[in-house]
Formats: structure tokens, sequence, C-alpha cells
């Protein structure tokens, strides 16, 4: 008799470690202890209204640009660099810099002479192409407690990445720099966090700009892995997916080029894992966040060019799980490993003969149960403006050769924000841009 509880013991714990919940596991230890073990279950301590407010400021407005340029001559090499300050819901404000370095290859054929003004094209283009592209992204972050601080934050941060560029850091020969050029104390402000992303892009594009007419199909996905570093020693790892494409049409609707016509059709989205570790790289906690957007729109104007596009909506869901107990690590490992990502520390509770993963409808039942209970959920839509001026200057004829450059304006307003709080979803005050 002993012999058999021992076993079926160990059986019990098996299986409640990958299978079965606290509950069941405790009334199996009833039975193998003969009620004798201390078989009780832990009681989740009741949370407050305000402990199902996320923790992560909302994010109310932005603004930024983005500088992006390539050359190619059958291997393509482009680079850009980006910059956006948001206004956050707790006051704050947060500048974040990126800079990117793509390296692949691009192919097609056609010929592309036309320069883009208000994401409109003008010149003379026709062709087809497409590219694979190996891409690196770098960048930090800061906070500031004004919009003004944060732009002056980004001009020091600029200068003294080109002063490390040029003259280097940390020796006398940069002091002396600094000293003619009365450097910034901001110059020496250190990021709240850095990041590294690297990743495979591809992307395809149709194109035809005849003098006053303009069509052009483009798409792209990418994924991405990464890893950002914050200040106090905690690290978030990041996997991500996207898929983008938009499709355009203008030109002259009338016998004069009185009256301009234009149409456009977009969508977007992206799902992205994100891991919290502490100092000591132990997982806390996990998120899963979805973003999608689709828009299309037709417009005419009698002043010869395009009218100006409304923004495009996209709506950002984030549920996110702690990982503090084996339960919680299954529950989010089954998740990871159902979008093909292995996590440490995480999806290694898993056990090998646990087939549940390939459920993936009941695996992502699970974790949103979770972050009801136990973590965040949380919903923000936004309006997204961009503007693209630059030119082109290509010839493809299966190898492309030429050189392009643009630069993009961007802004961000927030239209919604809402989170569940334990009982439905409710509005979070201070969290609608102005």
């Amino acid at each position: 008799m002993v012999v058999a509880a021992l076993l079926i013991g160990a059986l019990v714990l098996g299986l409640t470690r990958f299978s079965l919940g606290e509950h069941i596991s405790a009334a199996l230890c009833q039975i193998t202890s003969l009620g004798q073990g201390d078989c009780a279950v832990a009681e989740t301590p009741a949370r407050a209204a305000e402990d199902y407010v996320p923790p992560q400021p909302c994010v109310k407005s932005g603004d930024g640009g983005a500088w992006e340029g390539s050359v190619a001559f059958g291997v393509q090499v482009e680079g850009g660099k980006t910059w956006f300050v948001e206004a956050l819901g707790d006051g704050r404000y947060r500048l974040t810099r990126t800079g990117t370095v793509g390296v692949g290859v691009e192919g097609g054929l056609g010929i592309d002479a036309s320069a883009v003004v208000n994401d409109n094209r003008y010149g003379v283009a026709l062709g087809l192409g497409g590219a694979i592209t190996d891409q690196l992204k770098t960048g930090d972050v800061y906070y500031a407690t004004s919009d003004e601080e944060a732009e002056a934050i980004l001009s020091a941060a600029d200068s003294d990445d080109l002063k490390d560029g040029s003259v280097g850091d940390h020796w006398f020969g940069r002091d002396f720099v600094d000293w003619v050029t009365n450097a910034s104390d901001l110059e020496q402000v250190e990021a709240e966090s850095t990041f590294v992303k690297v990743g495979v892009q591809a992307s395809g594009d149709l194109y035809a700009t005849l003098i006053d007419f303009d069509a052009s199909a483009t798409a792209e996905a990418g994924t991405y892995v990464g890893q950002t570093q914050y200040r106090d020693g905690r690290t978030m790892d990041l996997y991500t997916a996207s898929s983008s494409g938009v499709a355009r049409a203008s030109g002259s609707i009338g016998d004069e080029w009185t009256e301009f016509g234009s149409a456009v059709a977009s969508y977007a989205g992206a799902v992205t894992i994100e891991v919290d570790r502490d100092a000591d790289g132990v997982p806390t906690a996990m998120r899963l966040v979805t973003l999608g957007s689709g828009y299309a729109d037709t417009s005419s104007t009698n002043n010869g060019a395009n009218d100006e596009l409304d923004s495009v909506q996209y709506t950002e869901q984030t549920w996110q799980v702690p990982l503090g107990t084996v339960e919680q690590r299954i529950t989010a490992g089954k998740l990871a490993l159902g979008l093909g990502i292995e996590v440490p520390g995480v999806t290694q509770e898993i056990s090998p003969l646990d087939f549940s993963t390939l459920d993936y409808g009941e695996t992502w039942a699970g974790f949103k149960d979770t972050a009801k209970t136990h973590g965040y959920v949380w919903e923000q839509n936004y309006a997204l403006n961009d503007s693209t001026n630059g030119g082109n200057l290509d010839v493809e004829a299966l190898v492309k050769v030429g050189l392009s450059g643009e630069y993009t304006s961007r802004s961000r307003t927030a239209t919604g924000y809402t989170y569940w709080d334990g009982t439905q979803f409710t509005t979070r005050s201070g969290c609608l841009g102005e």
C-alpha cells in the first residue's frame, strides 16, 4: 500500500505540474495521504478595483519623424533613423530613438525616376520588384517632464552620437571638443533603456507613374527578435511578426487638369510576445500584444492635387499574465509554444507529452482568463497620420541599381482606452489625446 501510494503520489504530482489545477491536486492529495497530509489550496487574495489598472502609462499623443535611404547595386544596403516623442497619461514625455541598418537582395524589372510629395508620386516610373533584407534595429528611450525637454534631449543625444563617431568618447580629446562646442549637460544623460532587434523583412511592390497618373501597391512582412535592457538591470525579451500593405491610385479624372481623384486602401497587423525579467533574469510577466488596422478612402479636388488623406485608425490589445506560479508559467508557455516560440524559464514547464499546445484556441482562452483574473487586460485605440516626401532613381533589370531617400513625419492621437476592471471593460481617465 505504501509503494502504491508513493507511485500514485508521483503520478499525481507529474499530472498536476503539467495538466491539473490546484483544486484537483488538493483532492488527490487527500486520497494519497489518507487524509493526513497538508492539502490546503492557497487562497488568492481579492483584488481591489485599482489593482486592475495596467502599470504601464497610456500614450495620449505623439509626434516624430523618420529618415530612410538605400543604395543598391545588386545588393541592397539601407539605413534610417527615427525619433518619436510621446505624451504619457502620467504627465511625462517619452523619447524613443531608433537606428536601422539593412542588407539584402532586391531585384525586379522597371525604371523609377520620381519624387514623392505629401505621399503623392510625381514623375515617370514603371516596374515591379521585391526584396529580402536582414535588419538590425538599435535604439534608446529617455523620459522628460515636458515636450521641450524631450526635444532638447533628442538634440543633445544626436550631438553626442556625432561626436562619439567622429572623435570618440571618454578621453581628453573629446573633453576639448565638448568645451569648444559648449556641449549641453544633456549629452551625458543616461537612457532609461536601450534595445536591440534583429530580424528578416520581405517586401514586394508594383508601381506605375505617368505624368498625371499614379498607381502603386506594396506589401511587406517581417519577423524580429530583440531585447530591451533597463537601467536598473531588468530586461524585456521581444518576439514579433508583422505584415502590412497599401495600394494607391490617383490621377486626372476630367478632360483637363481641373479635377483630380485619389483612392487608397491599406492594412497592417502584428503579433508580439513580450517577456519581462528581473535583474537576475527570472521571468516575471508575459504579454501578448496584437495590433491591427484597415483603411480605405476615395477623394477628389479641383485644385490639381490630392486631398489630404484621413488618419489611419489602429487598435492595440494587450493581455499580461504574471509568471509567479508554475500554473501561470504553464499557461503562458502553452501560448508561446503554440506560436512556435521558446521562452527560457517559461516553456520548460511544459511536458514533452503535453499535446494541449496544439489546441491554440484552448491555450488562447486560458491565457486570456488568467490575464483577466491575475494580470491585466487593456485596449488602446489611436489615429496615426503619416506624410512622406522623397525621391527615387532606380533601374531594375532583374538586378536593381539605384538610390532612394525619403522623410516621413508622423503624428499619433489616442482616441480611446479601456481596461478590464474585474467585472467589465471601463474607460481609463487621462488617456485621450488633446
